[in-house]
């Protein structure tokens, strides 16, 4: 695809809530269509969102649509399955967009008779690319990431936004993308939750 063409959005899914809007896959990632990415006030302030689960993607089963604001995807996690035929361990990752930002949650399901664990990294990154570039195709350098424990913060010019996700360890990567990995447990025929939220102002607004 020319770098200079106006992104395709019909196979994307999109939630909204002015004035922020996030564009992604269907399977909920980010990254891999040019317009995909969390908005805010026409700022790309999330260009990608990529979560693995041992270093794997979950199966996508699912989109399910919660409103205009919300949206959750569904995936199955069959490396942590038994010998069973059918998938009995799957993750529902809901995303929620606000005034002020967004809200992500992976929610993990098991009816497995025993507990399992899993190493859940999710690797997200910033353009801040204004929304007139993203439409023309093009983008930004990725905005430079300052941690702070279990937070995050990031910026340019009068758009500023920051991460929180509780329980995680949080670093940047030799890439510049920002990582949050957790260690989660799933009990036996029962359910585990871990998530993020990111907060977004413009200072010219």
């Amino acid at each position: 695809m020319n770098a200079t063409l106006q992104p395709l959005l019909h196979d994307e899914i999109v939630i909204l809530r002015a004035p922020t809007q996030a564009w992604s896959s269907r399977s909920g990632a980010m990254g891999s269509g040019a317009i995909h990415g969390i908005y805010h006030s026409d700022v790309r302030i999330v260009s990608t969102i990529d979560v693995r689960y041992d270093g794997l993607e979950a199966e996508h089963i699912a989109t399910v649509p919660g409103g205009a604001e919300s949206v959750a995807f569904i995936g199955l996690l069959r490396h942590l399955d038994d010998s069973t035929a059918d998938p009995r361990v799957r993750v529902v990752h809901r995303r929620t967009v606000t005034t002020t930002g967004a809200v992500e949650s992976l929610i993990f399901e098991s009816a497995l008779g025993h507990e399992v664990s899993s190493t859940v990294v999710v690797r997200l990154a910033s353009d801040l690319a204004e929304m007139d570039m993203v439409k023309a195709g093009l983008g930004e350098a990725l905005a430079e990431i300052t941690v702070d424990g279990e937070s995050a913060a990031w910026g340019r010019n009068a758009i500023t936004a920051s991460l929180r996700a509780r329980g995680a360890a949080v670093a940047v990567s030799a890439d510049g993308a920002l990582e949050l990995t957790w260690v989660v447990t799933i009990p036996a025929k029962g359910s585990s939750r871990l998530g993020w939220s990111i907060e977004a102002a413009d200072a010219d607004a």
